[in-house]
């Protein structure tokens, strides 16, 4: 009868040893991921970098990792590398899984050109096999500037630069009749309202040249 006893309380020890490592095991398979607490900005036709981690630090190389948006795959990683297959065409040839600290847990989603309807919530998937973990990340998406200035700023850059010319020209043009006595101006004025009308006109047309050229950089071949 004593035997039998010890036997049982060794079975329920060994059982209580068992419970407790597998406890254990599972436990610290458990993580969890964090995404930034602010939206992250960016402009159309510029890039994101939506950035998450684990915490507890741990490698995710080995990981199953999914960026979705909806019912959207934007980007899966899996088996140490990229697969495209089940990407949305609408994310296809835009995205990279940055995975330099991806040892460390910490992976970012790089998106390139950048659309107003990418804006919304992104989600990070991460699955070691046996436990599964996903954080929120906003993307808010602005307008360029220079889309959203009205006429002429959308103009085209080297009709902007050649009307800034004939302005410039327009402008010493009715300098030279004004001088001369012309039709257009008649008046007399003393040498120091000449002087000052002189420098206005300078003035003027350097501020119309460099606006024009100003337009050629920011909108090179931009069409109406």
């Amino acid at each position: 009868m004593m035997e039998t006893a010890n036997l049982s309380d060794s079975f329920l020890s060994s059982l209580l040893i068992f419970l407790f490592l597998e406890t254990y095991t599972l436990a610290s398979e458990q993580f969890s991921v964090i995404g930034p607490k602010e939206p992250i900005q960016a402009q159309v036709g510029g890039e994101a970098a939506l950035p998450c981690h684990l915490s507890p630090q741990e490698s995710a190389q080995h990981m199953k990792v999914i960026w979705s948006r909806s019912l959207q795959i934007v980007h899966h990683y899996e088996d140490g590398e990229d697969k495209f297959k089940d990407q949305s065409p609408d994310y296809q040839g835009r995205t990279e899984l940055v995975r330099n600290g991806i040892t460390s847990g910490n992976i970012t989603l790089r998106i390139w050109n950048i659309r107003a309807p990418d804006e919304g919530w992104y989600k990070c998937h991460f699955y070691n096999g046996s436990h599964r973990e996903e954080a929120d990340v906003e993307l808010c998406v602005s307008e360029n500037i220079v889309q959203i200035l009205p006429w002429p700023w959308e103009a085209n850059g080297i009709l902007a630069v050649r009307s800034a010319f004939e302005i410039g020209l327009t402008i010493c043009h009715l300098w030279m009749l004004h001088t001369c006595g012309g039709l257009v101006y008649r008046e007399k004025f003393d040498w120091m309202d000449q002087l000052l009308w002189i420098i206005f006109l300078v003035y003027v047309n350097l501020s119309v040249i460099k606006l024009g050229i100003g337009l050629y950089v920011i909108c090179p071949f931009q069409n109406v």
